[in-house]
Protein backbone atom coordinates (compact mmCIF):
# COMPACT_ATOMS: atom_id res chain seq x y z
CA UNK A 1 0.00 0.00 0.00
CA UNK A 2 1.35 3.33 -1.26
CA UNK A 3 1.08 5.95 1.22
CA UNK A 4 1.85 9.30 2.82
CA UNK A 5 2.36 10.50 6.36
CA UNK A 6 1.96 14.17 6.06
CA UNK A 7 3.03 15.60 9.90
CA UNK A 8 2.56 19.26 10.74
CA UNK A 9 5.24 21.10 9.32
CA UNK A 10 6.90 23.07 11.84
CA UNK A 11 8.11 22.14 15.22
CA UNK A 12 8.68 23.89 18.03
CA UNK A 13 9.74 27.07 21.18
CA UNK A 14 7.21 29.76 23.34
CA UNK A 15 5.68 33.01 23.28
CA UNK A 16 2.52 34.53 24.39
CA UNK A 17 -0.39 35.12 22.37
CA UNK A 18 -1.63 38.41 22.99
CA UNK A 19 -4.98 39.09 21.02
CA UNK A 20 -8.27 38.83 23.23
CA UNK A 21 -5.99 37.72 25.83
CA UNK A 22 -7.67 34.09 24.95
CA UNK A 23 -5.06 31.78 25.34
CA UNK A 24 -1.05 31.51 26.43
CA UNK A 25 1.62 28.45 24.78
CA UNK A 26 3.38 26.89 27.32
CA UNK A 27 6.49 24.72 26.63
CA UNK A 28 5.48 21.15 27.17
CA UNK A 29 7.51 19.71 30.48
CA UNK A 30 6.40 16.10 29.94
CA UNK A 31 7.06 13.32 27.87
CA UNK A 32 7.73 13.77 24.00
CA UNK A 33 7.40 9.80 23.49
CA UNK A 34 4.66 10.09 21.77
CA UNK A 35 5.88 12.74 19.08
CA UNK A 36 9.85 11.25 19.00
CA UNK A 37 8.84 9.70 15.57
CA UNK A 38 7.81 13.12 14.24
CA UNK A 39 11.44 13.77 14.04
CA UNK A 40 13.37 10.58 14.21
CA UNK A 41 14.72 8.04 11.65
CA UNK A 42 12.07 7.32 9.26
CA UNK A 43 11.36 3.55 9.50
CA UNK A 44 8.82 2.89 7.17
CA UNK A 45 10.03 3.05 3.52
CA UNK A 46 6.67 4.93 2.43
CA UNK A 47 7.14 7.62 5.39
CA UNK A 48 7.53 11.26 4.12
CA UNK A 49 8.46 14.37 6.32
CA UNK A 50 8.24 17.59 5.29
CA UNK A 51 10.47 19.76 5.91
CA UNK A 52 11.19 21.64 9.32
CA UNK A 53 10.34 25.55 9.00
CA UNK A 54 13.01 27.85 9.19
CA UNK A 55 14.11 29.25 12.92
CA UNK A 56 11.71 26.20 14.19
CA UNK A 57 13.09 24.22 17.21
CA UNK A 58 12.00 20.36 18.03
CA UNK A 59 10.57 21.82 21.50
CA UNK A 60 7.27 21.28 21.66
CA UNK A 61 4.11 23.35 23.53
CA UNK A 62 0.72 23.42 24.30
CA UNK A 63 -2.22 26.33 24.36
CA UNK A 64 -3.76 26.83 27.22
CA UNK A 65 -6.48 28.77 28.59
CA UNK A 66 -6.66 31.42 31.67
CA UNK A 67 -7.47 28.94 34.31
CA UNK A 68 -6.39 26.13 32.92
CA UNK A 69 -8.42 23.71 34.58
CA UNK A 70 -8.84 20.68 32.14
CA UNK A 71 -12.82 21.08 31.89
CA UNK A 72 -11.68 24.92 30.86
CA UNK A 73 -9.00 25.54 29.25
CA UNK A 74 -7.39 23.35 26.49
CA UNK A 75 -6.62 23.40 22.84
CA UNK A 76 -9.47 21.54 21.56
CA UNK A 77 -13.16 20.41 22.66
CA UNK A 78 -15.58 21.97 25.01
CA UNK A 79 -14.49 24.94 26.79
CA UNK A 80 -15.25 28.06 28.45
CA UNK A 81 -14.05 30.16 25.47
CA UNK A 82 -16.08 28.33 23.31
CA UNK A 83 -13.12 26.82 21.03
CA UNK A 84 -14.73 23.35 19.42
CA UNK A 85 -12.61 22.53 17.29
CA UNK A 86 -8.86 22.96 15.52
CA UNK A 87 -7.48 21.80 12.32
CA UNK A 88 -4.52 22.01 10.08
CA UNK A 89 -4.33 22.36 6.13
CA UNK A 90 -1.90 20.23 3.57
CA UNK A 91 -1.33 20.25 0.07
CA UNK A 92 -2.12 17.14 -1.22
CA UNK A 93 0.77 15.22 -2.96
CA UNK A 94 -0.58 12.83 -5.25
CA UNK A 95 -4.35 11.80 -6.67
CA UNK A 96 -5.34 9.62 -3.35
CA UNK A 97 -7.63 9.35 -0.57
CA UNK A 98 -7.13 10.78 2.82
CA UNK A 99 -7.37 7.67 4.92
CA UNK A 100 -6.56 8.48 8.36
CA UNK A 101 -6.15 11.43 10.89
CA UNK A 102 -3.21 11.35 13.07
CA UNK A 103 -3.08 13.61 16.51
CA UNK A 104 -0.64 13.77 19.32
CA UNK A 105 -2.55 14.22 22.92
CA UNK A 106 -0.23 14.72 26.03
CA UNK A 107 -3.87 16.35 27.47
CA UNK A 108 -7.18 14.04 28.06
CA UNK A 109 -9.76 14.60 29.95
CA UNK A 110 -13.17 13.34 30.41
CA UNK A 111 -14.80 10.37 29.03
CA UNK A 112 -16.19 12.45 25.32
CA UNK A 113 -16.55 10.67 22.16
CA UNK A 114 -13.60 12.33 19.62
CA UNK A 115 -14.14 12.96 16.40
CA UNK A 116 -12.03 13.45 13.16
CA UNK A 117 -12.79 15.21 9.85
CA UNK A 118 -10.98 16.16 6.44
CA UNK A 119 -11.88 19.04 5.14
CA UNK A 120 -12.08 21.13 1.43
CA UNK A 121 -9.88 24.16 1.52
CA UNK A 122 -10.07 26.80 -1.35
CA UNK A 123 -8.39 30.30 -1.92
CA UNK A 124 -5.90 28.90 0.73
CA UNK A 125 -7.83 30.16 3.57
CA UNK A 126 -11.31 29.43 3.11
CA UNK A 127 -12.87 25.83 4.73
CA UNK A 128 -15.20 24.28 2.65
CA UNK A 129 -17.76 21.21 3.26
CA UNK A 130 -16.28 18.08 5.43
CA UNK A 131 -15.45 15.69 2.91
CA UNK A 132 -15.45 12.69 5.67
CA UNK A 133 -15.02 11.90 8.64
CA UNK A 134 -14.09 9.41 11.49
CA UNK A 135 -16.87 7.58 13.81
CA UNK A 136 -17.28 9.07 17.09
CA UNK A 137 -13.83 7.25 19.01
CA UNK A 138 -13.47 6.78 22.71
CA UNK A 139 -10.01 8.30 23.78
CA UNK A 140 -9.23 8.52 27.64
CA UNK A 141 -5.66 8.47 28.11
CA UNK A 142 -2.73 10.74 26.33
CA UNK A 143 -1.09 8.78 23.59
CA UNK A 144 -0.36 9.16 19.79
CA UNK A 145 -3.70 8.17 17.77
CA UNK A 146 -4.64 7.30 14.51
CA UNK A 147 -7.76 7.61 13.67
CA UNK A 148 -9.53 6.40 10.53
CA UNK A 149 -12.18 8.31 8.58
CA UNK A 150 -15.04 5.78 7.73
CA UNK A 151 -15.00 6.51 3.93
CA UNK A 152 -12.13 8.15 2.76
CA UNK A 153 -12.42 10.76 0.61
CA UNK A 154 -10.41 11.85 -2.86
CA UNK A 155 -8.25 14.74 -3.07
CA UNK A 156 -6.04 15.67 -6.14
CA UNK A 157 -2.43 16.12 -6.51
CA UNK A 158 -1.77 19.89 -5.49
CA UNK A 159 -4.96 20.59 -4.25
CA UNK A 160 -5.29 21.65 -0.42
CA UNK A 161 -7.26 19.77 2.12
CA UNK A 162 -7.39 20.15 5.92
CA UNK A 163 -7.78 17.80 8.87
CA UNK A 164 -8.94 18.88 12.56
CA UNK A 165 -9.76 17.02 15.66
CA UNK A 166 -13.02 17.52 18.19
CA UNK A 167 -14.97 16.75 21.12
CA UNK A 168 -18.29 18.04 21.63
CA UNK A 169 -20.01 15.78 24.73
CA UNK A 170 -19.75 17.84 27.50
CA UNK A 171 -17.88 20.95 29.91
CA UNK A 172 -15.32 18.62 30.82
CA UNK A 173 -14.32 16.83 27.92
CA UNK A 174 -11.21 18.19 25.97
CA UNK A 175 -7.90 17.69 25.05
CA UNK A 176 -4.51 19.02 24.30
CA UNK A 177 -2.99 19.26 21.05
CA UNK A 178 0.95 19.77 20.70
CA UNK A 179 2.09 22.97 18.59
CA UNK A 180 4.46 24.25 17.59
CA UNK A 181 6.54 27.91 18.40
CA UNK A 182 4.71 30.96 17.95
CA UNK A 183 5.96 32.55 14.44
CA UNK A 184 6.30 28.89 12.77
CA UNK A 185 3.20 29.08 10.95
CA UNK A 186 2.36 29.60 6.85
CA UNK A 187 -1.25 30.23 7.34
CA UNK A 188 -2.44 26.38 7.73
CA UNK A 189 -3.94 26.70 10.84
CA UNK A 190 -7.07 27.20 11.61
CA UNK A 191 -9.67 26.84 14.87
CA UNK A 192 -13.77 26.92 14.95
CA UNK A 193 -15.40 28.63 17.42
CA UNK A 194 -18.83 28.24 18.75
CA UNK A 195 -20.36 30.89 16.25
CA UNK A 196 -19.57 27.91 13.85
CA UNK A 197 -17.20 30.41 12.37
CA UNK A 198 -13.45 29.36 11.22
CA UNK A 199 -10.95 31.24 12.02
CA UNK A 200 -7.05 31.73 10.76
CA UNK A 201 -5.08 31.13 13.41
CA UNK A 202 -2.51 34.37 11.87
CA UNK A 203 -5.44 36.20 11.16
CA UNK A 204 -7.38 36.41 14.78
CA UNK A 205 -3.99 36.16 17.11
CA UNK A 206 -1.42 38.25 15.02
CA UNK A 207 1.02 35.64 15.25
CA UNK A 208 1.05 31.80 13.68
CA UNK A 209 1.64 28.37 14.28
CA UNK A 210 1.15 24.76 13.24
CA UNK A 211 -0.97 22.18 15.42
CA UNK A 212 0.86 18.49 15.26
CA UNK A 213 -2.03 16.90 13.45
CA UNK A 214 -1.03 14.86 10.15
CA UNK A 215 -2.99 13.22 7.77
CA UNK A 216 -2.21 9.51 5.65
CA UNK A 217 -2.95 9.80 1.63
CA UNK A 218 -3.54 6.38 0.36
CA UNK A 219 -3.14 5.64 -3.31
CA UNK A 220 -7.02 5.01 -5.18
CA UNK A 221 -6.39 2.00 -5.99
CA UNK A 222 -4.52 0.38 -2.94
CA UNK A 223 -7.68 1.34 -0.13
CA UNK A 224 -9.87 -1.94 0.43
CA UNK A 225 -12.15 -0.86 2.90
CA UNK A 226 -11.57 -2.89 5.95
CA UNK A 227 -9.53 -5.02 4.28
CA UNK A 228 -6.25 -2.79 5.52
CA UNK A 229 -5.72 0.25 8.62
CA UNK A 230 -2.02 2.18 9.34
CA UNK A 231 -0.14 1.63 12.17
CA UNK A 232 3.14 2.77 13.35
CA UNK A 233 5.24 2.49 16.24
CA UNK A 234 7.66 4.85 18.40
CA UNK A 235 9.83 5.93 19.41
CA UNK A 236 11.54 4.53 16.30
CA UNK A 237 14.57 3.40 17.05
CA UNK A 238 13.50 1.61 20.73
CA UNK A 239 15.25 0.74 23.59
CA UNK A 240 13.15 -1.54 25.96
CA UNK A 241 9.31 -0.03 25.13
CA UNK A 242 7.54 0.94 22.52
CA UNK A 243 3.98 1.76 21.20
CA UNK A 244 1.98 0.57 18.84
CA UNK A 245 -0.76 3.28 17.33
CA UNK A 246 -2.83 1.75 15.13
CA UNK A 247 -6.52 2.75 13.44
CA UNK A 248 -8.88 0.03 13.38
CA UNK A 249 -11.40 0.46 10.32
CA UNK A 250 -13.23 -2.48 11.55
CA UNK A 251 -13.60 -3.87 14.62
CA UNK A 252 -13.18 -7.42 15.71
CA UNK A 253 -10.90 -9.67 17.98
CA UNK A 254 -7.21 -9.04 16.99
CA UNK A 255 -4.16 -10.50 17.37
CA UNK A 256 -0.08 -9.21 17.19
CA UNK A 257 2.81 -11.31 16.17
CA UNK A 258 6.25 -10.03 16.68
CA UNK A 259 8.70 -11.29 13.84
CA UNK A 260 12.74 -11.27 14.07
CA UNK A 261 15.06 -10.87 11.26
CA UNK A 262 14.98 -14.66 10.14
CA UNK A 263 11.16 -14.87 10.13
CA UNK A 264 11.11 -16.41 13.68
CA UNK A 265 7.55 -15.74 15.91
CA UNK A 266 9.10 -13.70 19.34
CA UNK A 267 6.31 -11.94 20.55
CA UNK A 268 2.48 -13.25 20.16
CA UNK A 269 -0.84 -11.35 21.48
CA UNK A 270 -4.22 -11.86 21.69
CA UNK A 271 -5.63 -8.45 22.05
CA UNK A 272 -9.00 -9.46 22.25
CA UNK A 273 -12.02 -7.26 21.35
CA UNK A 274 -11.00 -4.28 19.64
CA UNK A 275 -13.54 -1.75 18.75
CA UNK A 276 -12.97 0.54 15.56
CA UNK A 277 -11.10 3.66 15.65
CA UNK A 278 -7.97 4.62 17.64
CA UNK A 279 -5.94 2.28 19.54
CA UNK A 280 -2.57 2.53 21.45
CA UNK A 281 -0.87 -0.61 23.18
CA UNK A 282 2.54 -0.86 24.88
CA UNK A 283 4.97 -3.51 23.96
CA UNK A 284 8.13 -4.39 26.22
CA UNK A 285 11.04 -5.33 24.35
CA UNK A 286 13.60 -5.98 27.23
CA UNK A 287 13.97 -9.77 26.30
CA UNK A 288 14.93 -9.14 22.60
CA UNK A 289 18.69 -8.32 21.22
CA UNK A 290 19.02 -5.34 19.31
CA UNK A 291 17.85 -5.57 15.14
CA UNK A 292 15.11 -4.83 12.87
CA UNK A 293 12.06 -6.69 13.90
CA UNK A 294 7.96 -7.17 11.52
CA UNK A 295 4.96 -7.30 13.04
CA UNK A 296 1.64 -8.12 12.02
CA UNK A 297 -1.69 -6.84 13.21
CA UNK A 298 -4.95 -8.68 12.18
CA UNK A 299 -8.55 -9.72 12.66
CA UNK A 300 -9.94 -11.83 10.30
CA UNK A 301 -9.21 -10.30 7.08
CA UNK A 302 -8.32 -7.09 8.65
CA UNK A 303 -4.47 -6.54 8.77
CA UNK A 304 -1.60 -4.00 9.49
CA UNK A 305 2.13 -4.60 8.86
CA UNK A 306 5.17 -2.64 10.13
CA UNK A 307 8.88 -2.90 11.58
CA UNK A 308 10.21 -2.13 14.99
CA UNK A 309 13.88 -1.45 15.33
CA UNK A 310 15.79 -2.36 18.56
CA UNK A 311 18.65 -0.12 19.51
Amino acid sequence: MNKLFLSSLGLFIAASLFSQNRSTQVLWSGSTDLVSWYTSEKAPNDTLFPPIRPNCSDSFFIYVFPGGSNGTGYVSGTNSWGDLEKGQAFTATMDAKVSDVIVALPVVAGNGNYTAKVYAVSNDTVIGSVLGQSAPTNIQTPNLYIIPITTPPSVANGSKFMVSFTVKSGPADTVAIFTSKFGCGNRESFEKWDDNNWYVMKTVYGQDLDFLMGAVLVDNASLMSGETFTSLAYPMPATDMVTLSAGMRTGGVYNFLLFNATGALVQSRNLGYVNAGGFAMNLDLTQLPSGVYSYRLFSGDAQSFGKIIKK
